[in-house]
Formats: structure tokens, sequence, C-alpha cells
């Protein structure tokens, strides 16, 4: 009798343990995937003068066409501003591209432009968000942007 009991205790230990299911390791994503896996929409557009403390709201002052309009970044590093459902212009989907790249350790992408370029700040780059930061020079006016990002 005890070796039955012993037996069934075994057997029902080593059925616990086969149906037991390890929960495996959370995917930790690079930042090139983060960047480059969706398309990023702009909704929210700040600046202000250097000196200033607060920053001003610009995303309303975007043209409706402008608003819903797509940022696709490539693995290869050419990224394209794209024209979104409500378009600006009825013959090209492209409205801006450029080569991107990461600097200083993933901290700072920059950005080459026919129009100039920019390096910004990555305050967040995440699998929803992605937020930059970054200074211009309009007029010998030094002025700080910030660009929030999502899906």
């Amino acid at each position: 009798m005890r070796r039955i009991v012993l037996y069934s205790i075994l057997s029902l230990s080593l059925l616990n343990g086969c149906s037991k299911k390890d929960t495996p390791a959370p995917v930790v994503k690079t930042k090139t995937q983060l960047l480059t896996e969706k398309d990023w929409i702009l909704v929210l557009h700040q600046e202000k003068p250097s000196s200033a403390s607060t920053y001003t709201d610009l995303t309303s002052q975007y043209r409706a066409c402008d608003r819903d309009n797509r940022f696709v970044f490539y693995i290869s590093g050419v990224f394209e501003e794209n024209e979104g459902a409500v378009r600006c212009s009825g013959n090209s989907q492209i409205v801006e591209t450029g080569i991107w790249s990461f600097q200083q350790n993933e901290t700072k992408i920059r950005f080459v432009m026919p129009s100039g370029t920019t390096t910004a700040t990555i305050e967040t780059l995440s699998a929803t968000s992605l937020v930059i930061t970054y200074t211009g020079l309009v007029n010998g006016v030094s002025y700080d942007g910030r660009q929030s990002f999502s899906h």
C-alpha cells in the first residue's frame, strides 16, 4: 500500500511538472526595429524660443491634409513623409524623403533632407511612441522644438 501511495505522489508530481507552462521571455526590440516596423503619425508639434520656458503648440496650425501624413523609416536608412488619406496634392504620395541615422549610441537621430540637416535627441522611442527634441536657428533666433509621434 505504501508503494501505491508513493507511486501516486510521484505520478502527480510528474504530471504537474509537465503541465506547467514556461512563460517565454519578453522580446526586447532594438531601436531600429521600434523605429522601422510601423508608420508614424505626428500628434504634437511644439516650439519655443530657447530662452523661454513654455512651448507653443503648433499642431493646430497644420493643414488638415498634413495632419494625417505618415512618416516611414526604412532599415536601409531612408525615410519618407507620405500623404495620408486627406491629400494636399493629388499627384505624389511622397511629400519629402531623406536619410536617417542614429547618432551618439542611439540617443540621437540625424535627418539629412534636401532642405537641410537636423539632429534630434530621442526623448522616447517605444512600440507606440516616438518623441524627439531639437534646436534650430531662424533669423538669428535660437528655438527649441518637440515632436511627438504615434502609430
